[in-house]
């Protein structure tokens, strides 16, 4: 006859085993009323699991609880089943992407000669040429000429070919350093490495549809691009680490739609210890006026956390820039002494491509909210913040240093 422990103990067991079946169906409820697959909700599936394998192994002990075993079977069955959802949809997936992301090679890389619609200006007082690519950093030396960049994001070193070769495959390994032209192994090289390139806070996502990147002669090129797009309260982080540094619109037509804008924004407001701006502003002389007259919009356009702030509404979608460009070896006026200058820049989403909206992506339509679409000419400066000057400017007409779209 069962006795009262027995009795406890089969309630005991049961009641694990409904837990077990209750988060093993509470996951795919919370996804049918949020509309998003995201692996945070896989935490009840463990559970369920962890709570339906307890169940068992006290019914193994007990050697009874026919209806705790039922509910512990079940109760695994579904919480193994969400598990394998979010395995199958997001986690793999995503480590797939990111060891794809991780090991692409940049658009371009190679020395500035090849480059055909792009100038290495050796000063931000150059002349921009119509149609061209623009691209300035700051000539580092032992000291970085005053400007503050991390340790690790540059190399500088005078010596010769063999040295500086092992000492970036220590300090850089991924980079593939230029072949020097020099005349013999002992000769002397200057040699300079930067390496731009901000980590945000929150990755953005890659843009899984067609862009068309329009250049300043209005040719298209179909490019990969980044941002935040899908109006859905799990991308508020995203949004809110972006600041809208300044907005200016002119609008018309039957519909009053924005015929044309100009705007600036700080990608990742908390960014540390670097600060990357993208402004889809007019094209000046010279990059520095264009930088000046960049910097007197955004105090007019002043602050305000609504003017400020990405709403939910609104879109901000970049073009992928990657690429590492060796400038032209020259004379530094000393017999066998060569100067050469590598730079890698990076614009992309930031690090691991997460879709967490892959079961909700809702493409934003035209709308009358603000749209921060850099699909034309526009300019990239990195500085470190709350410095007076950047150490990296980039105007981008062209789509020569964009990556396809594969």
């Amino acid at each position: 006859m069962e006795s009262k422990q027995d009795r406890r103990e089969e309630v005991r067991i049961s009641r694990l085993g409904v837990v077990s079946l209750g988060f093993g169906i509470l996951s795919p409820l919370v996804v049918l009323v949020v509309g998003v697959l995201d692996p945070y909700f896989a935490i009840t599936g463990v559970l369920g699991l962890a709570a339906g394998v307890a169940a068992l192994v006290q019914i193994h002990r007990s050697k009874g609880g026919l209806k705790g075993r039922f509910y512990a079977v079940l109760g695994i069955v579904t919480s193994g089943a969400w598990v394998g959802l979010i395995l199958w949809r997001m986690v793999i997936p995503a480590v797939v992407e990111a060891r794809q992301f991780a090991a692409r090679r940049p658009t371009f890389e190679g020395a500035s000669t090849e480059l055909r619609q792009t100038l290495i200006a050796p000063t931000l007082d150059t002349q921009m040429p119509a149609g061209t690519n623009v691209i300035w950093w700051e000539h580092i030396t032992d000291d970085v000429n005053g400007v503050d960049i991390a340790a690790k994001d540059y190399y500088v070193a005078a010596g010769n070919v063999e040295k500086i070769t092992t000492d970036m495959k220590e300090r850089f390994p991924e980079i593939r350093v230029p072949e020097f032209k020099v005349a013999g192994p002992n000769d002397v090289v200057s040699y300079s490495f930067l390496r731009a390139q901000v980590k945000f806070e929150k990755a953005f996502d890659a843009y899984p549809h067609e862009f068309m990147f329009y250049d300043s002669d209005n040719h298209e090129t179909d490019v990969d691009a980044f941002g935040v797009w899908v109006q859905d309260s799990v991308y508020a982080d995203i949004r809110e680490q972006v600041r809208v540094l300044y907005y200016s619109e002119v609008r018309g037509g039957c519909f009053d739609e924005v015929l044309d804008s100009e705007f600036a924004v700080d990608l990742s407001r908390d960014s540390t210890p670097y600060q990357v701006v993208a402004a889809a502003i007019d094209a000046n002389e010279t990059m520095r006026q264009s930088l000046a007259e960049l910097e007197v919009k955004i105090g007019q356009y002043g602050a305000g956390d609504a003017k400020n702030t990405l709403a939910f509404e609104e879109s901000l979608l970049l073009p992928d820039i990657f690429y590492s460009i060796t400038s032209d070896s020259e004379s530094n006026g000393g017999e066998g002494t060569t100067v050469v200058r590598q730079v890698e820049f990076r614009l992309n989403q930031g690090g691991v491509v997460l879709q967490s909206g892959a079961f909700n992506l809702k493409i934003t339509p035209i709308s009358p909210k603000r749209q921060f679409v850099f699909n034309r000419p526009f300019l990239v400066y990195i500085k470190k913040r709350g410095a007076e000057r950047p150490f990296f400017v980039m105007w981008v007409d062209n789509a020569e240093l964009l990556t396809r779209r594969q």
